[in-house]
């Protein structure tokens, strides 16, 4: 287990102080929902279905943004054997953008990049107008 420091817990617990009022809105919006991936009925929702578009570790400054998720199926909700659409987004941007759900992705992302404040290339991806 990764040792952290006092400061770090702190900092930490900090940047992570939206995410369960983030999890809750969107689990109880989510009742009787279908991933908008693959159209998979989901019976038990969870966290396990909401995927951030943006990573919430790397985005701290919108981790809890409401327009930051897409509701996907994960491997728990699959009995075909095929892998679960959030980890397929989760995988690559080259996996996400290659998915149907990218337009919405990025349509979403455009609500909220303005209060971006981190710099990473990531964010490149969602200028690429894939034909």
């Amino acid at each position: 287990m990764k040792y952290r420091t006092e400061k770090q817990i702190k900092r930490r617990k900090e940047e992570r102080k939206g995410l369960p009022d983030f999890y809750k809105h969107h689990i109880s919006i989510s009742k009787n929902r279908k991933c908008e991936n693959c159209g998979l009925k989901i019976k038990n929702p969870g966290t396990k279905n909401i995927a951030h578009i943006i990573p919430k570790s790397r985005f701290k400054s919108v981790n809890d943004n409401l327009d930051n998720y897409l509701f996907l199926c994960s491997n728990f909700d699959r009995f075909d054997g095929k892998m679960g659409c959030h980890e397929r987004y989760d995988k690559s941007w080259s996996s996400a953008m290659s998915m149907p759900v990218w337009k919405l992705a990025v349509e979403r992302f455009n609500k909220f990049k303005h209060l971006i404040v981190e710099k990473s290339r990531i964010l490149e991806y969602f200028n690429y107008d894939k034909k």
